[in-house]
């Protein structure tokens, strides 16, 4: 697993705009304040794959890109070139929180398949990067609901809402099956 420096190397070497690594760092500060709680609090995720995951996660942004392209090259990226843990690439690649269908149906040039998170790390992961920051958490909204609803016709607040319902539900099952684990 990469360290710190690692990581920031990978950005540099790959031309992030500095935007993109502060970005990136806060999404890890985030998803280490979340991870930490988590953990204090009995919950088995691994404090290494999301820490790394956050940093990388934005791997393949360019500029001159269409917004959901570099989830993709990311993972593309960090899989092929650098060799990456693939809890970590699955991380790049599912970060953008796009099902299948909604690929299907878009122009959005990558492969048809499931860019939505599953493991529990992803879920923080993909929650903390939309959410950080205020100025960033508007505009998200705001893009999301014309993007959305344009065309899906569906109520992006509701999509918002029950990703962090799905969130905290992943989080307690973990917790949960832990719990029992240790009873038996």
């Amino acid at each position: 697993m990469p360290n710190e420096d690692e990581c920031r190397s990978v950005l540099s070497a790959e031309r992030m705009s500095k935007d993109t690594r502060e970005h990136s760092m806060r999404v890890k500060n985030h998803v280490r304040d979340i991870v930490n709680e988590a953990l204090d609090n009995g919950w088995p995720i691994n404090m290494p794959v999301a820490i790394t995951g956050a940093w990388l996660h934005d791997s393949g942004k360019h500029e001159d890109q269409k917004l959901w392209v570099h989830a993709y090259n990311g993972y593309e990226l960090l899989k092929n070139k650098y060799r990456i843990n693939a809890e970590v690439y699955e991380i790049a690649k599912r970060h953008i929180a796009m099902p299948e269908e909604w690929v299907r149906k878009l122009d959005i040039n990558i492969p048809v398949g499931d860019y939505m998170p599953h493991t529990v790390e992803q879920y923080i992961v993909c929650y903390c990067d939309k959410m950080d920051g205020e100025e960033s958490v508007r505009e998200y909204i705001k893009a999301g609901r014309k993007f959305f609803n344009k065309n899906f016709r569906k109520d992006f607040s509701k999509f918002h809402g029950d990703f962090s319902i799905t969130l905290t539900r992943k989080i307690s099952k973990y917790r949960n099956e832990k719990y029992h684990r240790g009873r038996h």
